[in-house]
């Protein structure tokens, strides 16, 4: 009972101390709530002390030893104690002392002011230029070596020399421009990251190719929705360093990916050429995806690579007409001698064209390109194969021959017409369809609705889920949504409905997202040749440079400018 009693009692004690204490901490408080503040005075000058706002609080700044007091500090007698104990050789300044090192620190001040923000103006001239640089595939040298001079020559002229010094400034030496375009290429990287992520989906296209040092590259493009639209950006390329298999090929891709924080489930489509290390049954690229069971990824083989060996093969009359054409415009252009005659004739004939295209094998558009340009100039070749008494001119007073070579002159243009509209950011599968007569029936077998949502029956989408089915039922009859999608590209339209009608935009995006081209690489490659000429032979990260000059994603200058110390060119 007395223990009992004891803990009662000391359990009463500890609740008295606390209530003790609690009534001491709001009396402090109170009193600290009373406490008058403080303002400062232009009188507290003649102590040697200024003003200085530090987060909203007022407190008193020595102009001598430029130390920060207290905000409880502004009184007078505090200000004069810290004068005579610490400064006391400035006791006896008069007030007008202080006010002249009052001026010369606001002075000093501004200057600084002035120059950070003069500083910060000459980095972001910088990145802007190193941009430009990257866009147009220009070799880094080229800031320091042309656009710095070129640009202060032009300002001197207009403005003066005062304002040519400045642009002389702005740091562009090689290794700057070098710096930030590497900048640049991860801020975009990082960009495109984050809307891969933020999309419901994406898919893929790539291809390898061989650089100028006989270095194999993998280019990989990506497809993505953002902000209600699609977008389609560079993903990486990155060099091959050993055998260029399926098995390697997948690995390059496959750790990327992880590396990224991106997933193959949200992958819906990948788009390759014909490739065997690609579409091969048991070492290709597509294998390792079967194993994996990546069941829910569409692969389609590149529709541009598939009309190109469609439209290869030629009727064997019609094939040696393009083989003698060829033949003719080898003759000219294979000889600089003939070529140069050639030129001459064409001028003094007035002709639109002074020279004829070669043909390449490997170039989808060269066969339409250059037998329309042999056509246009046909009289100035037959003319001049006559005066250099080449056999080659008899084919021109042959008629049926110029017959055959008419009719191939007109399906090649034909035929790259449809190559051409084979290419485009919003060519899907269905427009495809429209112009390959070929894939008539595999589309139908597709999700025909997706094509028509307003012009087909319940009965036609019965092989649907019953979700999908009903969401179907009401969308088809939303007047509001038949006029979206007679205004907005089909892919748009989906991406659209996609809160309202989730299933079936979902079962949309799956067939609409994946690319069924891979011109985007194709694109590329030529860029990538651009930029990794002989000249250039020594670049080591293509990527780097090749990302600013395809991608479409804005750089965040502000804030790459605020990660770096801005100072002027030396």
């Amino acid at each position: 009972m007395d223990k009992w009693l004891n803990l009662n009692k000391n359990g009463n004690d500890a609740d008295d101390n606390a209530t003790n204490s609690s009534q001491a901490g709001q009396s402090i408080g109170k009193q600290a709530s009373n406490l008058r503040k403080r303002k400062y005075d232009e009188s507290f000058l003649q102590f040697g002390f200024t003003l200085q706002n530090c987060e909203g609080n007022e407190q008193p700044l020595c102009l001598i030893c430029n130390k920060l007091l207290a905000s409880e500090s502004m009184k007078p007698s505090k200000l004069k104690r810290h004068l005579e104990s610490k400064h006391i050789s400035y006791v006896n300044k008069p007030k007008e002392y202080f006010e002249r090192l009052y001026k010369s620190l606001n002075k000093e001040k501004k200057i600084f002011e002035k120059l950070i923000t003069v500083n910060e103006k000459y980095l972001l001239a910088s990145y802007e230029v190193s941009y430009c640089i990257a866009k147009n595939k220009k070799p880094f040298t080229i800031g320091e070596d042309l656009v710095l001079p070129a640009a202060i020559k032009m300002v001197e002229i207009l403005h003066g020399r005062k304002y040519g010094d400045d642009i002389r400034k702005i740091p562009l030496s090689n290794d700057t421009v070098s710096n930030r375009i590497s900048d640049i290429n991860k801020d975009q990287l990082i960009q495109l990251i984050t809307r891969i992520k933020e999309s419901p989906k994406f898919s893929i296209q790539l291809d390898e190719t061989t650089d100028f040092t006989k270095l194999a590259q993998l280019l990989v493009y990506v497809r993505y929705v953002y902000k209600e639209s699609v977008e389609e950006e560079l993903l990486f390329c990155r060099p091959m360093e050993d055998h260029t298999t399926g098995k390697d090929i997948y690995c390059k891709v496959d750790e990327f990916l992880k590396a990224e924080g991106l997933e193959w489930k949200n992958c819906c489509g990948i788009c390759t050429d014909g490739a065997r290390a690609m579409t091969g049954k048991n070492i290709g690229f597509k294998s390792f995806f079967q194993a994996a069971h990546y069941d829910h990824i569409t692969f389609t083989h590149c529709l541009i690579h598939r009309e190109a060996l469609a439209a290869k093969k030629l009727a064997p009359e019609l094939n040696d007409v393009l083989q003698d054409a060829v033949k003719i415009i080898n003759f000219i252009k294979s000889h600089a001698l003939n070529s140069r005659l050639f030129s001459n004739l064409c001028k003094d004939t007035d002709s639109n064209y002074t020279t004829l295209l070669l043909h390449a094998e490997v170039r989808w558009l060269s066969r339409g390109q250059s037998l329309r340009r042999l056509l246009l100039l046909k009289d100035e070749i037959e003319i001049f194969l006559t005066e250099r008494k080449c056999e080659l001119a008899a084919f021109f007073q042959n008629d049926l021959w110029l017959s055959k070579l008419c009719y191939l002159s007109d399906i090649f243009a034909k035929l790259n017409d449809l190559n051409l509209s084979l290419q485009g950011k919003y060519c899907d599968i269905f427009t495809s369809n429209d112009k390959i007569e070929s894939f008539i029936k595999k589309i139908n077998i597709w999700k025909i609705w997706i094509q028509k949502p307003f012009w087909i029956g319940l009965s036609e989408i019965d092989h649907l889920p019953l979700k999908a089915q009903e969401e179907f039922a009401e969308l088809s009859s939303d007047s509001n949504l038949k006029l979206q999608f007679q205004k907005k590209p089909l892919t748009e339209f989906w991406i659209g409905t996609r809160t309202e009608f989730p299933t079936i935009a979902d079962m949309a995006l799956n067939v609409l997202l994946p690319f069924n081209t891979t011109y985007l690489c194709e694109v590329t490659f030529s860029a990538l040749t651009h930029i990794k000429s002989q000249y250039r032979s020594a670049l080591k990260n293509v990527e780097e440079v090749l990302r600013p000059a395809v991608s479409n994603i804005p750089p965040r200058f502000d804030l790459l400018c605020n990660k770096k110390q801005a100072h002027p060119s030396h």
